[in-house]
């Protein structure tokens, strides 16, 4: 069991209030109000966007934050400033487990993180209309562990998996594997979203870019730096078909190397691995005022995020893969 929000909230006026505890992590348009399954048809928003592997990252933090709503005559801008740890982490989590199957590390630890960064919502003069743009930083993410098997390295999820052959058998095993292994690296995270509400229906689009620069000390390998840029947009519908019925479909696309879309440059695995193309559509229904259900299926193109758990070897994987996803909640 753990801890998802709890803060003291105190507001001076519209203009600006504090907050204080485990405060909701505001970063694009939903990111303080994903898991409110009662608000849209969907059980899962872009997976990548959304993405449930950092969720014990990207979920809360241990800080404060300064909010508030400054109107313009015609509109109003909502904005919101914070800085604070992310909580400690458990590297058993099944969401945070998964980011190890790329690396040459197995992490043990994980240094607390600290976060700070804004966000501004423009509810502009026309209605229904909504731009927000935002920042998450974080200046040093520490991950020690020891350096993986050479059999644990023939399944990685990346060209990780070749490292051993750059030494004689059985050298790696023996000189390399599990020694002391560290990665820090510093992640810079920008969101832009727009929102149109008419009616009935909600349309909204947003796209993000992550940068990252990254220092790796590993054992015998040495040190070595380098850069990482991702990105990652979708768009969405939205309509409230009835009172009790509400539909939605989303389409989204992610690239985890920028400079790389096509994956041209990956060797041991798919090239599909560097993106992920998500097709959704959905449909939640309420059986009663208080208990939701919701039906979902995704199309897919590529395998960006997917873990090897239950997945077999990621060299054999296929770029093209569907899901279904039924989803019940009560509310109390």
């Amino acid at each position: 069991m753990s801890l998802d929000f709890a803060a003291l909230d105190y507001s001076f006026n519209e203009t600006i209030g504090v907050r204080v505890g485990r405060v909701k992590h505001a970063f694009g348009l939903y990111g303080e109000s994903q898991d409110l399954d009662m608000v849209r048809p969907f059980a899962f928003l872009p997976l990548d966007f959304y993405s449930k592997l950092l969720r014990p990252i990207d979920s809360s933090f241990d800080g404060t934050a300064v909010y508030g709503n400054v109107r313009l005559g015609k509109g109003s801008i909502e904005y919101q400033v914070y800085a604070g740890w992310v909580p400690a982490i458990d590297t058993k989590n099944p969401f945070f487990a998964g980011l190890d199957e790329a690396s040459p590390i197995t992490t043990s630890s994980i240094n607390t993180l600290f976060v700070y960064g804004g966000s501004a919502i423009w509810n502009t003069p026309l209605e229904g209309l909504r731009l927000s743009a935002s920042v998450t930083l974080i200046p040093k993410v520490r991950f020690d562990g020891a350096m993986r098997t050479a059999s644990s390295l023939a399944l990685a999820t990346s060209d990780a998996r070749l490292l051993p052959s750059y030494f004689p058998p059985g050298a790696w095993d023996f000189a390399v594997a599990g020694k002391p292994a560290s990665l820090e690296t510093t992640v810079n995270n920008y969101y832009f979203s727009a929102e149109y509400t008419r009616g009935d229906w909600v349309f909204a689009i947003e796209t993000s870019f992550i940068d990252g620069d990254q220092t790796s000390s590993l054992s015998l390998l040495g040190t070595s730096e380098s850069k990482s840029k991702s990105d990652s947009s979708y768009a969405m519908v939205t309509y409230q078909a009835s009172k009790k019925l509400q539909l939605g479909t989303y389409y989204g696309l992610a690239h985890a190397n920028r400079d790389d879309p096509n994956g041209s440059k990956l060797v041991a695995v798919p090239s599909h691995i560097d993106w992920l193309k998500d097709f959704a559509v959905a449909s939640s229904y309420n059986l009663a005022p208080w208990w939701l259900l919701k039906a979902e299926v995704h199309l897919l193109n590529g395998t960006k995020g997917l873990s090897a758990k239950g997945n077999g070897d990621a060299a054999k994987w296929k770029a093209d893969w569907t899901y279904i996803t039924v989803k019940t909640t009560v509310s109390f």
